[in-house]
């Protein structure tokens, strides 16, 4: 029989360093590409954070996370780590991974990771997770998503400013300590896209098929939905593609784009923690969660509790 699924304890940590944008490695390259657009409001170009070492930051993510929800470290059956790539080091991979778990308690935990799936690829482990627990096999999941550069990938693009941050959550099969119930997810992929290695396609299609697909089979509309969380890149191409998806601008939360850039698989729900942490209201709100990159796109729709 399928039931519920609860997120709890929604928390995250962006690196230690803040630096402005024009420290980021690439600035001047992808100025003279924009045609020397020097106009940091309009594009949304502010403040980045940096990190020596974003499996601390996972630390301290899914600690928070932990003691957010109440929920005790050694009855998380399932940790999993989500990035859009892991860091080089293959070497460094599971020892690291392995000491955040100790660290954590987590000792009865089994361990998965979710990427390939670009930015999507939190989202992506959330909604696995979601449906882990709607069907019955597992009652507390923490779910930690890792923001980091991999070598040879410059921090200011053609769409975006790239920071570091972790985020977690706790997903869990009783409302006890949870802030929002899982009505639905899903996840698309662009084979074309995806094979021939566009990040980000602006003329893509994909973020609004993906959206229609979710809001049909609950019998939605756009309108349905109080905000929309997505990802921090570059205002004009942000507020084009939403509002391509149909979504008006009171329905979009762009506060964090100058203020921490994209933080790659974790905007989503850190925006989603900001809004609910500057929002008091005691009525309850659709809330949609999206990401999209590399030839995936992932939604995950909330009710507020």
């Amino acid at each position: 029989m399928k039931r519920d699924a609860y997120l709890s304890g929604a928390s995250y940590v962006l690196g230690e360093a803040e630096k402005t944008f024009k420290q980021a490695d690439g600035f001047e390259q992808a100025l003279v590409a924009l045609g020397n657009a020097n106009f940091p409001e309009l594009w949304g170009w502010g403040s980045y954070y940096e990190t020596a070492d974003i499996y601390q930051l996972s630390l301290q993510a899914a600690q928070t996370a932990l003691a957010a929800s109440a929920v005790p470290a050694a009855d998380i059956q399932l940790v999993v780590f989500a990035a859009a790539s892991f860091p080089e080091n293959p070497n460094e991979l599971a020892p690291r991974l392995g000491q955040v778990l100790q660290t954590l308690g987590c000792g009865n935990a089994l361990l998965e990771s979710a990427t390939l799936n670009g930015c999507a690829s939190y989202l992506s482990a959330v909604r696995l997770a979601a449906a882990r627990i709607a069907s019955g096999e597992l009652e507390n999941i923490l779910v930690i998503g890792l923001g980091s550069m991999t070598p040879g990938m410059q921090r200011f693009s053609s769409f975006a400013l790239f920071g570091d941050a972790a985020c977690a959550v706790v997903l869990r099969a009783d409302g006890a300590h949870a802030q929002y119930r899982v009505v639905d997810a899903i996840q698309r992929l662009d084979l074309n896209e995806f094979a021939s290695g566009i990040t980000l396609n602006d003329k893509s299609q994909l973020q609004t098929q993906t959206l229609d697909a979710l809001l049909e089979r609950n019998k939605l509309g756009r309108s349905d939905i109080s905000r929309v969380f997505n990802n921090n890149i570059f205002l004009p191409i942000k507020k084009i593609r939403d509002a391509r998806s149909g979504f008006k601008a009171a329905q979009l939360y762009t506060d964090n784009v100058a203020r921490i850039a994209h933080c790659h698989v974790c905007d989503s729900m850190i925006n989603l923690i900001d809004y609910s942490s500057q929002t008091a209201t005691t009525n309850p709100e659709l809330l949609l969660l999206q990401s999209d990159g590399n030839g995936h796109c992932a939604c995950l729709l909330l009710a507020s509790i």
